[in-house]
């Protein structure tokens, strides 16, 4: 019997642990080797699956779906004779197999034919950019208004057409020839002044003012001052410094969108004149005019020689019938004026009542 100090009762010992049910296991290592073959039952047609004691209640009809066939896998034919002969033709024709002076094209399937890479040559490559550049330089010729604005620019410069005749663009190769086509595009619908040229669409205006050579955007600082009740709106352009000065400085002649802050003001600086010569700042305004109303500067700044509205503007709607529109208008204000100095006076009786 055994007692434990703190108490009187006596405790009983544990009975010994037996380890004889261990040593009647057998183990056998082969049971895990052994694959385990899983059981599928296959349903070919309908059948139905009964669950619990109610069959008529808990019957289900199971549809039947059809098993993928995969025969036509083991039909295919895989060979790697096609890349074979494809790299030997590309050695036969000259092109380094190594990958230099090769570029992959891809290959439209014709039939049953599977899509797949093939080596492009180095003749064929050059053939695909030229029809490339054939077909750019068809989209890029000037229309009629265009090339008659350009001879007009030339012939005032004393400067002969480039040839050909049609593309005057692309043999404009000499600097003066390059700047003159550049003066041209910057007084589109405009006038070119010496010191500012301008030009214009349906929307915008777009002003561009010669600055001396080497000037860059940071050295300048463009403003547009809102219009008061003493003048209209104005553009002064002046340099950023310890010493600043005033470039340019005019009034538009018509109203145009004012931003927030001169910050918003859409401009840039480009070359302009060759051999390093003066550069140009391009100002570009918003038209302001009523919704759906299309106004035509006939000049950018007051004082300045207006231009005719008849011919000034190859960009304008209907500008060939412009001159009709202009003879029926002034046509109908003969007819005016005529019947206003036809009329006879009238004399009219008032009598002394009228009069109080």
């Amino acid at each position: 019997v055994i007692t434990h100090p703190s108490r009187s009762l006596p405790l009983r010992p544990m009975p010994p642990l037996s380890y004889a049910k261990w040593d009647a296991m057998e183990f056998d290592d082969e049971d895990d080797d052994a694959p385990h073959k899983p059981r599928v039952t296959k349903l070919n047609g309908p059948a139905t699956i009964t669950i619990g004691p109610d069959p008529a209640a808990r019957s289900a009809r199971t549809p039947t779906t059809p098993g993928i066939d995969y025969s036509h896998w083991d039909r295919m034919e895989l060979s790697d004779d096609d890349e074979v002969d494809e790299e030997d033709e590309a050695e036969d024709d000259g092109v380094d197999n190594t990958g230099a002076g090769r570029r992959i094209v891809p290959v439209e399937p014709q039939g049953d034919a599977q899509l797949r890479p093939r080596v492009c040559t180095e003749s064929e490559y050059d053939e695909a950019e030229a029809e490339a550049a054939a077909e750019a330089r068809e989209t890029d010729h000037l229309d009629a208004s265009e090339l008659a604005h350009l001879r007009q620019v030339y012939a005032a410069r004393g400067m002969p057409l480039p040839s050909p005749a049609d593309d005057p663009a692309t043999a404009a190769t000499s600097d003066d020839q390059k700047h003159a086509a550049l003066a041209a595009m910057l007084s589109r619908n405009g006038a070119d002044r010496g010191d500012f040229i301008w030009r214009q669409n349906e929307r915008e205006v777009e002003i561009a003012v010669l600055v001396p050579a080497g000037t860059r955007a940071k050295d300048l600082a463009p403003e547009l001052l809102a219009a008061t009740l003493e003048s209209k709106q104005r553009f002064v352009l002046g340099t950023r410094g310890a010493a600043p000065q005033r470039l340019f400085e005019r009034v538009l002649a018509y109203p145009v969108e004012q931003p927030d802050d001169d910050n918003d003001l859409s401009w840039e600086v480009t070359d302009f004149e060759p051999k390093n010569g003066r550069r140009v700042l391009r100002l570009t305004l918003s038209k302001k005019a009523l919704h759906g109303v299309i106004i035509w500067w006939t000049r950018a700044f007051d004082g300045e020689p207006e231009l005719d509205p008849l011919s000034a503007f190859p960009d304008r709607r209907h500008a060939g019938k412009a001159a009709d529109h202009q003879a029926v208008w002034q046509q109908a204000q003969q007819m005016f004026k005529e019947s206003v100095a036809a009329r006879v006076p009238q004399q009219i009786a008032v009598s002394s009542l009228d009069c109080e």
